[in-house]
């Protein structure tokens, strides 16, 4: 990004201005992409090695070095309330 003390940019990464790369990159940890969202999905999927992945709609696939599928997973997924006694680990 921007060296201290300077405004010179020694990179690509995005905006003119120090205070404008800042913001976009907060920007975008706030609200990641579709994208983004569908790789942190495989991070603990499988224990595999992950060669290629394809980000769709709302699934997001992988598969290793022999084209076998290892792992199929959506990116959101539907929350489950259940009824009935409350369980804690309080007395």
């Amino acid at each position: 990004m921007f060296t201290p003390n300077t405004e010179q940019k020694h990179n690509d990464w995005p905006g003119s201005t120090y205070e404008e790369s800042v913001r976009i990159v907060q920007e975008r940890a706030r609200d990641p992409s579709h994208h983004t969202l569908g790789i942190l999905q495989l991070f603990g999927a499988t224990t595999r090695l992950i060669e290629t992945y394809t980000v769709k709609e709302n699934k997001v696939k992988g598969w290793d070095q022999d084209g076998e599928k290892v792992v199929d997973v959506p990116i959101y997924e539907d929350i489950e309330v259940r009824e009935g006694e409350q369980w804690t680990n309080q007395p």
